[in-house]
């Protein structure tokens, strides 16, 4: 296959649309290399202060925004190159560039074009492509890269603010699998992506967070959606913000009634429906 495979399925991942976005770099100016970020205590601890004062976090505040903000920006548009093509850009910490501010991921690149791709796709014959046979070897392809970087981020991070790993392992699980969604509604099957998340944080290091994320299935008139229970509470709510729909501190009638509101813009008030919790079957 010629051309860049890569750049045409991030081309894919619309940043005014997910919220997140991700490119191969044409530079390095700005960017600093993910693995410095993690290893770098001084540099690490700084990000943590400046989340701190800028957003008015505490410690524990602030390591869990730093884990959900690397879980969302670089696992997100890596979740969505699978959603929407099938392909996974290797997200490990000696290919991912960032640009940070006050602890929060700005841009992310990628340094070189290497990704996975199953084994029946044109690109898997890319120089850059590692061949896959099926998409649960993609997810976990793409897990263990992810986890090369998050992994140790986390646990430096908590360490510096010295606070447990549980809350931002948390909030990293339900940002990763939030993003499986968000992408997944620019398909057919969206709630089908709600599986592929659950498998996804299905490992021992964001079990770690307390395995909570789960999600709510929802029908109305004939639409289907899978909506996110957040394993944590992201505390939005004490800053006037108000509660996420998918708040774990909100009953679940409420996160129906929230979930079916949103699909009210889209069908008729007919035939609703509902099923039981993922991981309730």
């Amino acid at each position: 296959m010629t051309g860049s495979p890569l750049t045409e399925t991030l081309g894919l991942i619309e940043p005014s649309r997910y919220r997140f976005g991700m490119r191969l770099a044409d530079g390095t100016a700005g960017l600093l290399p993910a693995h410095e970020l993690i290893h770098d205590r001084e540099l690490l601890a700084r990000q943590l202060e400046g989340a701190m004062g800028r957003w008015n976090l505490n410690r524990r505040e602030a390591a869990t925004f730093m884990a959900g903000s690397y879980a969302w920006s670089v696992g997100g548009p890596a979740a969505a190159a699978y959603v929407l093509a099938r392909r996974a850009p290797d997200v490990s910490p000696q290919n991912v560039l960032i640009g940070m501010e006050d602890g929060g991921i700005l841009q992310v690149a990628l340094a070189r074009e290497l990704f996975a791709a199953l084994a029946s796709d044109p690109a898997a014959g890319h120089p850059g492509a590692t061949p896959l046979e099926d998409e649960r070897g993609l997810l976990r392809w793409l897990r263990e890269r992810l986890l090369e970087g998050l992994g140790p981020l986390i646990e430096n991070a908590a360490g510096l603010a010295r606070v447990g790993t549980r809350m931002p392992w948390a909030r990293a699980a339900d940002l990763v699998a939030h993003s499986f969604l968000v992408a997944g509604e620019d398909t057919a099957e969206q709630p089908r992506y709600a599986g592929d998340a659950a498998d996804f944080i299905n490992a021992p290091s964001f079990a770690a967070g307390g395995g909570r994320t789960d999600f709510l299935f929802v029908e109305r008139g004939g639409v289907r959606r899978a909506f996110l229970v957040r394993g944590a509470c992201c505390g939005s709510f004490r800053k006037g913000a108000g509660y996420c729909d998918g708040c774990p501190a909100l009953s679940r009638e409420e996160r129906l009634k929230r979930a079916l509101n949103s699909l009210g813009s889209l069908v008729s008030p007919s035939r609703t429906g509902v099923r039981r919790d993922f991981r309730g079957g």
